[in-house]
């Protein structure tokens, strides 16, 4: 009847499945082997040649790295007023109408920023003066290199300058070149943030470091990264704020009566640019001081070296392209970057539904440049062992690891 049937209907199938295992599973044709074997050894010619192009390619770009630097020196010393550009270091459309091009780039600002736009001129060295005002009987106003230049140019990222609160402005108008350099061996990089010196905190120089394996190809692997100790000066910390809370004490015995009301005063960690410099662990799991974007420590790290590649691979190569608003994200980066979060996303439900102690994983990073990078969360050393993930739930405290970014 229709029991026996539905039975020899599951025993035709299951020999069907054995009888497909065995296809795979059964040795090749001798030929055909031979042939495999041919294709084996063209695939290891191919693998050679690109790791031959691979180091050629770093060498090729430690090469132009120092034909660069002079030019990034150059704008440093224009935009600090430190050096006056002669006519024949004009692009031609500044040198047509630089007013024009200037005046739109200074009114191209931000919600994130108080700031006041730059000077309307582009080429304002420290001995020239500009008269910015609609009284023409009012005095010149000298004006020093390109005042907020860096600030302009984060503000008109449009990741960068999400990040940027009206107290970061502030002190952002003092930021007089970012820059960066490549670690030996191809083992990571450091950004550097150079400030003139302000009111809002002791250092000058502030530095980012992402160090990790084989970081400028296909198969990164990134291992810890390290920000700057800011030493602010009081009531100047932009990454926190102070609240005050009301709360009622508890009543007495069993509860009777109700308490007195008192006020209670702490500090939350709001956020800042500035947080870019108190990098992410992943023992941040679960920490109330932690990233309020980021459940995740992993997803916060992924982020965070992003952002980093962001300022190597477009913000420092092209300033006064974002500067003048010339420079955006192309939507196909921006559809990329959301189909990679989806994909995440699915993995973890993935994992959770599987139960028991999750394997330790490699969260796929995709850099600037097009190149996959992993975050290593299960290095021998196991900075990066997930102490616990509360996200999606299910994931148990493993271990306590030290940190893999900390600030330094």
């Amino acid at each position: 009847s229709t029991q026996s049937t539905w039975g020899a209907f599951v025993l035709f199938a299951m020999q069907k499945l054995r009888d497909l295992a065995d296809s795979l599973t059964a040795p090749l044709p001798v030929d055909v082997s031979r042939r495999v074997r041919a294709l084996k050894f063209l695939q290891h010619q191919r693998d050679a040649l690109e790791k031959q192009f691979e180091a050629e390619r770093l060498a090729l770009e430690a090469r132009f790295e120092l034909l660069y630097s002079p030019l990034y020196h150059k704008r440093a010393s224009i935009v600090k007023g430190e050096y006056e550009p002669v006519d024949e270091e004009l692009a031609p459309e500044v040198a047509a109408s630089g007013a024009a091009t200037t005046a739109t780039a200074a009114t191209t600002t931000t919600t994130h920023s108080s700031a006041p736009p730059p000077a309307a001129t582009t080429a304002a060295p420290a001995t020239t003066t500009a008269t910015a005002t609609t009284n023409s009987s009012a005095p010149a106003v000298p004006v020093r290199g390109i005042p907020s230049f860096w600030l302009h140019a984060m503000n008109n990222h449009q990741i960068i300058g999400d990040d940027i609160n009206d107290k970061d402005s502030k002190i952002l108008e003092h930021l007089i070149d970012i820059r960066y350099e490549n670690l030996p061996e191809n083992t990571g990089f450091r950004l550097f943030f150079d400030f003139s010196p302000n009111e809002f905190m002791a250092e000058t120089q502030l530095v980012k470091t992402y160090v990790g394996r084989s970081m400028d190809s296909e198969d990164a692997t990134l291992e810890k990264c390290t920000g700057t100790q800011i030493t602010w000066t009081p009531g100047s910390n932009p990454t926190i704020k102070t609240v005050t809370k009301t709360v009622k004490a508890r009543g007495g015995r069993g509860g009777r009566g109700g308490g007195a009301k008192r006020q209670v005063t702490e500090t939350v960690k709001i956020p800042s640019f500035f947080n870019f410099f108190q990098p992410p662990s992943l023992n941040d799991a679960g920490d109330d001081d932690s990233d309020e974007e980021h459940d995740d420590p992993e997803e916060a790290m992924e982020d965070d070296y992003t952002k980093g590649m962001m300022f190597k691979k477009m913000i420092i190569p092209k300033a006064v392209d974002w500067f003048t608003g010339d420079a955006s994200l192309s939507d196909d980066e921006e559809d990329e970057d959301e189909e990679e979060d989806d994909d995440d996303d699915d993995d973890d439900d993935s994992d959770d539904d599987a139960g028991g102690k999750p394997k330790a994983k490699k969260i796929s990073l995709k850099s600037m440049d097009g190149a996959k990078i992993d975050v290593d969360s299960d290095s021998d050393d196991e900075e990066f062992k997930p102490k616990k993930n509360t996200k999606k739930g299910g994931k148990p405290d493993t271990s306590k690891p030290p940190e893999g970014c900390k600030q330094q």
